[in-house]
C-alpha cells in the first residue's frame, strides 16, 4: 500500500507543476471531459472485477466471461461518446471538448485490456503486483503530462499523459500475468455477474453523478470557476479519496477472504477506520486552515480564487472517505446494495444544494453543497456499519474522537500563523512542521503515548510487504 500512497503523493506533486504551466481553463476543459468519460467508464465497469473476486469456483471461466462482458461494454461506451461529445461540447460552448472527449474514451479499451490481469493478481491477493504498475502508470501520466505542457501542449498535455500512462499500466498487468486473447461467454457465469455488478453499477453511476454533477451544472452557469473548484477538489479531496482507494484495494478482499467471519471482519473494519482517520482527519483540517498559504505560495495569484474552496472541500473530503470506508466491508458480507443507497442518499442531498448554491455563488456553492452531502452520508454510513456488525458505532466515534480533537488543537496553531506570516514558501514550511509536531504531541497524550509506537509498527508492516 505505500507503493499506492506513493504514487498519490507525486500526482499531487505533478498537479502542482502543471498548476503553474497551464491555466485554468485547460483544467475546466480536460476536468470536463473527464465527467462524461468517467460516467461511460462506470457503466463499462458493471462491477465485474468485484463480482469476480468475491465469487467461489473456477476462476478462470469467471475472467474470461468478465473479460468478453467489459469488452463489450467498452464498445457501447466509446460509441456513445463519439456520438455525444459533439452536443456536449455545443452545450457548453468549448468546441476543444469534442476531440478531447473522443481522445480519453480510449481509456475504456485500455481499461478492459488491463481487466482480466489485474482481477487475477488481486484474487491471488498479490497487491503489491497490482500497485507497481499503477504506481509506473502514474509516474508515466505525471512526467509525460509536465514535458508536454513545457513545450507548449496546454490542455492534450494532461489528455496525452493520461493515456500514456494508462498504457503503460496495462503493459506491466499483462507482464506480471499474462493472457490470451480470445471471447469467451459462459451464460450462466455471465448471469451471476451481472446480477452481483447490477447494483454495484448502478452505485457507480450515481457515485458518478455525485461528484460531477456540481461540475457539470457549474461548467454551464460559471465556467469561468471550473478550473479553480477542479483545482481545490484535487487537493481537498482527491487526495484523501486516493489514500482510501489504497485501503480499499486491500481490504476488501481481505475481508471476503474471512468468509463472513463477522468477529474477524468487526476487528479489521475498526482497525482500518482508525488508521484511515489518523490520517485523512489532520489533512483535512491543514487543508482548510492553511489554504491561502499552500495555494498562493506554491502556484501563485492566478489561483487564488481556489482558496475558500479549498476551505471546504478540506473539511468535506474528509468526511467523505470516513463515510465510505463501510463500502468494502458491505460488498464482501454479500449486500453490494448498500453501495447504490450510500451513493442515492448523497445524490439526493446534492442535487438541490447544488441547482440552490451554485448561481449565487458558483464554485464556492458546490464546494458547500459537497460538504452537505458528506456531513449525512457519515450519519448515514456510521448507521448502516452498526446494522451490518453490531457494536461497531461507538468504538467508530471514540476513534473519530481522538485525531478530530488532536487535527482541531495543531489547526488552531497553524491559524494564528496564518493570521501572522506572509504568504511565502517558508511560511508553508513552518505551518506544516507546527501542525505535524502539534498533532502527534496532543495524539500522544490522548492515546496515552501510544500513537508513534503504532504509527512505527504501521510504516514498517507496509515497508515489510
Amino acid at each position: 500500500m505505500y507503493l499506492k500512497v506513493f504514487s498519490v503523493a507525486s500526482h499531487q506533486l505533478g498537479s502542482l507543476v502543471l498548476a503553474v504551466l497551464l491555466a485554468p481553463r485547460d483544467f475546466a476543459i480536460v476536468g470536463l471531459a473527464t465527467v462524461f468519460v468517467g460516467f461511460s467508464s462506470s457503466l463499462a465497469d458493471f462491477g465485474l472485477g468485484s463480482a469476480v473476486i468475491q465469487r467461489s469456483g473456477s476462476s478462470a471461466t469467471a475472467i474470461s466471461t468478465g473479460a468478453t462482458l467489459r469488452l463489450l461494454l467498452a464498445i457501447i461506451g466509446i460509441l456513445s461518446l463519439a456520438i455525444a461529445a459533439p452536443w456536449i461540447a455545443g452545450l457548453y460552448n468549448a468546441g476543444e471538448l469534442t476531440g478531447v472527449i473522443w481522445a480519453l474514451s480510449l481509456l475504456l479499451v485500455l481499461s478492459f485490456a488491463g481487466f482480466a490481469s489485474r482481477v487475477a493478481l488481486t484474487k491471488s491477493l498479490s497487491f503489491k503486483q497490482v500497485f507497481m504498475p499503477e504506481v509506473a502508470g502514474g509516474a508515466v501520466t505525471t512526467f509525460s503530462s509536465i514535458g508536454l505542457a513545457f513545450l507548449g501542449w496546454s490542455y492534450w498535455s494532461l489528455v496525452v499523459g493520461s493515456l500514456l500512462g494508462a498504457s503503460v499500466n496495462v503493459l506491466w498487468l499483462y507482464l506480471l500475468s499474462p493472457w490470451e486473447l480470445g471471447l469467451h461467454l459462459d451464460r450462466r457465469v455471465a448471469s451471476e455477474l451481472l446480477r452481483f455488478g447490477l447494483p454495484l453499477v448502478v452505485a457507480g453511476l450515481l457515485a458518478s453523478l455525485f461528484g460531477a454533477f456540481g461540475v457539470a451544472v457549474l461548467g454551464i452557469i460559471n465556467f469561468s470557476d471550473l478550473g479553480f473548484y477542479l483545482f481545490a477538489f484535487t487537493w481537498g479531496v482527491s487526495v484523501p479519496l486516493g489514500i482510501h482507494t489504497s485501503v480499499d484495494n486491500v481490504m476488501f478482499p481481505v475481508y471476503s477472504a474471512m468468509q463472513m467471519d463477522k468477529n474477524r471482519i468487526r476487528t479489521a473494519f475498526l482497525t482500518t477506520s482508525e488508521q484511515l482517520a489518523r490520517v485523512v482527519i489532520p489533512m483535512g483540517v491543514f487543508f482548510s486552515v492553511a489554504a491561502p498559504t499552500f495555494i498562493i505560495s506554491l502556484v501563485g495569484q492566478k489561483w487564488m480564487s481556489s482558496v475558500p474552496m479549498l476551505r471546504v472541500l478540506g473539511g468535506a473530503g474528509t468526511v467523505l472517505v470516513l463515510s465510505a470506508a463501510y463500502q468494502s466491508l458491505a460488498v464482501s458480507l454479500g449486500h453490494p446494495r448498500e453501495i447504490t443507497l450510500y451513493n442515492a442518499v448523497g445524490l439526493v442531498i446534492v442535487i438541490p444544494l447544488t441547482l440552490a448554491l451554485v448561481p449565487p455563488l458558483g464554485g464556492f456553492g458546490v464546494s458547500l453543497s459537497i460538504l452537505g452531502a458528506a456531513a449525512a452520508l457519515i450519519v448515514w454510513a456510521s448507521s448502516r456499519a452498526e446494522r451490518l456488525l453490531h457494536g461497531v458505532l461507538r468504538p467508530l466515534l471514540r476513534i473519530y474522537a481522538v485525531p478530530t480533537v488532536s487535527s482541531i488543537g495543531a489547526g488552531i496553531a497553524v491559524w494564528v500563523l496564518v493570521s501572522v506570516l506572509p504568504v511565502s514558501l517558508f511560511a508553508l514550511g513552518v505551518e506544516l512542521a507546527v501542525a505535524a509536531i502539534a498533532y502527534i504531541a496532543l495524539m500522544e497524550i490522548l492515546t496515552g503515548g501510544r500513537f508513534l509506537r503504532q504509527t512505527r509498527e504501521l510504516v514498517a508492516s507496509f515497508v515489510g510487504r
